[in-house]
């Protein structure tokens, strides 16, 4: 084994059974089979398989029968459920049970009978003392009840569970509920080290998802798979940093109240509030679809910079002037650029009727006057994000090819109107909104990514190079950051006042809420740490529903915005304001 490479973390699984989600088989075979990691001992309920031996078929239906009667407040609530997941099946559900033995062989298993109080389970000495000869490095409960005493010291690192919800304001369950009923914004889950306070455990990592307004089903789906991103890059973590990584875990132990209830599963009343608010929140969207639609458009200021702040946004929004599209189309992902003394602006433009977008080009004269947008670059699937840059002499565009599962490069070759692929810069990753950076000397790629069986891009990806055509090598901690709010990029980083700053979507509570500006106040290829700084929120003037990129380029100034129009066309209005 090369010894530059650290050996894989020896991990034990908690286990009900063996047939779990797939959400947890698809993650243990990802471990796996990056030697992040490997299974080195299985950890069996056997008071699970005790219930099930000792009990005849007949009085495990009796029980069964029995249980149901006891929670008969509950079965409004399971019928709701089941019609929810009848009606929004994902394609690729989490929670689909499947057989892990073939991630596991050759394995040990060990059938512990633990200590049960009401709510507990407890490992006795002589199972603790079993455990601990396998030497685990990290232990992994995706079975048992809540663990106490010491059940949590089986392994070097701990015992670590996944919370899905955002523990500091959502602890009980069910998973994924509570935030469609509240229509909270945002639902999240913890990857945690689980120590005596329940859901209180060190938290890990941490991502956010939108959440659905409509189905729990549809809401647990997106937010599981992206959750499920979090294991490994924690397993990495401590495989890298081993000890270090304690010492961080102590620097997050701080004050953290919880003044939220205990959420539990919602009697009948609280399930027909549910059907009420949702019947009412899909009435609601189906009228607002058949009369308006969502229209982008660009807005844009010329202000004189300070010098060597050319390329820093000078936002005061509501003395932008508005470039409004025709009622047939839409323009967003603003770019500006300063060439040969003249201003243009690349836009993707979407034409409504089409099923793909382009990139377009708006020049403006010498008197600071805008022209139309002209096509520069088309192509039989979507483009978008036309991050334009100047390296060597030449001119270059990495727009967003997310249909295309890749990254892809031009460069032109009569700028600003003719471009030509320079092949793949990324490829097997679906890739949003890509932006460079160059740090130190070093090139960064900064991009959006739909994590596997997810369906909005929350995860940040880094990758370093050492120009800006790479080659490029990924972040030691990728995804290093999932957040609905701010991790999907937004538009070129910026240096201000020794700072670099990085524009990030917010697309809670929908897509393209706002932009956060974050201040990156560590970067390297084993570290990464952002803060949020400001938020840019569509209320420089009344109607607009949103904003999702922030560029500057020689004094001028553009952001992109959401109007909400009528789709009856003679109400429409497009003269710049």
């Amino acid at each position: 084994m090369d010894p530059t490479i650290p050996r894989p973390l020896r991990i034990g699984l908690l286990l009900d059974s063996l047939t779990q989600p797939v959400w947890v088989n698809d993650v243990l075979a990802e471990v796996t089979r990056s030697g992040v990691a490997e299974v080195a001992l299985v950890i069996l309920n056997a008071a699970i398989e005790r219930e099930a031996q000792e009990r005849p078929p007949k009085a495990r239906i009796l029980a069964r029968g029995s249980a149901w009667y006891r929670n008969r407040r509950l079965l409004p609530f399971a019928a709701y459920e089941k019609l929810d997941a009848w009606r929004y099946q994902a394609v690729n559900d989490p929670l689909r049970e499947v057989d892990i033995r073939p991630h596991l062989l050759p394995c040990p298993v060990l059938r512990v009978m633990p200590r049960q109080s009401r709510f507990c389970d407890y490992f006795e000495d002589d199972a603790v003392h079993e455990i601990m000869a396998h030497q685990l490095d990290v232990a992994l409960r995706f079975g048992f009840r809540i663990l106490k005493g010491r059940a949590l010291s089986i392994a070097r690192f701990g015992v670590w569970s996944y919370h899905h919800g955002d523990n500091s304001i959502n602890r009980g369950g069910p998973a994924g509920f509570w935030e469609v009923f509240e229509k909270y914004p945002r639902t999240g889950a913890v990857l945690q080290k689980l120590t005596e306070e329940l859901d209180g455990g060190i938290v890990l990592g941490r991502c956010n998802s939108s959440t659905n307004p409509i189905s729990p089903t549809a809401n647990r789906a997106n937010y599981y798979w992206q959750a499920a991103a979090l294991l490994q890059r924690e397993l990495r973590r401590v495989q890298l940093e081993g000890e270090n990584a304690v010492l961080n875990w102590d620097h997050r132990k701080s004050w953290s109240p919880y003044s939220s209830p205990l959420y539990k599963a919602p009697g009948p009343i609280q399930t027909g509030q549910l059907l009420a608010r949702v019947g009412f929140r899909l009435v609601r969207g189906k009228a607002q679809e058949w009369l308006r639609k969502g229209q982008w458009f660009v807005a844009y200021s010329f202000r004189p910079p300070e010098p060597g702040q050319e390329d820093v946004p000078q936002a005061i929004l509501y003395r932008f002037k508005e470039l409004l599209p025709p009622p047939d189309r839409y323009w967003a992902d603003p770019f500006p650029v300063f060439a040969d003394g003249r201003y243009y602006i690349f836009i993707e433009e979407h034409p409504f009727g089409s099923p793909v977008a382009h990139i377009s080009v708006i020049e403006f004269d010498m008197s600071g006057a805008p022209g139309l947008p002209r096509p520069v670059l088309k192509r039989d699937y979507h483009l978008s994000y036309p991050f334009v840059f100047r390296w060597a002499g030449e001119w270059y565009m990495i727009p967003e090819t997310l249909e295309r599962n890749a990254v892809e490069l031009f460069r032109a070759t009569r700028f600003p109107d003719e471009w030509t692929s320079m092949g793949e810069m990324l490829s097997g990753i679906a890739a949003t909104d890509p932006t460079l950076a160059e740090i130190d000397g070093r090139w960064w790629l900064f991009t959006g990514v739909v994590l596997p069986g997810a369906t909005e891009a929350t995860a940040l990806f880094l990758f370093h190079g050492p120009t800006p055509l790479g080659p490029w090598t990924p972040h030691l901690h990728n995804p290093v950051k999932i957040d609905v709010q701010g991790a999907r990029p937004a538009g070129r980083l910026f240096h201000h006042a020794g700072v670099w700053y990085r524009p990030g979507q917010d697309g809670s509570p929908t897509y393209g809420s706002a932009t956060i500006v974050h201040r990156v106040q560590e970067i390297s290829e084993s570290r990464f740490h952002e803060e949020p700084v400001s938020r840019i929120t569509p209320s420089w003037r009344p109607g607009l529903r949103g904003t999702h990129t922030l560029n500057a380029a020689g004094g001028l100034t553009v952001v992109d915005a959401l109007r909400s129009i009528p789709r009856l066309r003679f109400l429409h209005r497009s003269k710049p304001r």
